[in-house]
């Protein structure tokens, strides 16, 4: 999603503070996921019960 030409097509007319957003909020989505996986699997301990 974070490609220009993906973007220009769902998004003709983003405004640069849209943009900003997108930024942060896919930050945001990524960081939320790591650490939800690392507290739920853990990397390298077995999967506790």
């Amino acid at each position: 999603l974070y490609d220009k030409s993906v973007l220009g097509f769902f998004y003709p007319l983003l405004e640069e503070e849209t943009k900003e957003v997108l930024d942060v909020l896919l930050v945001a989505i990524g960081l939320v996921y790591s650490q939800l996986f690392v507290r739920l699997h853990g990397i390298g301990y077995p999967v506790m019960n």
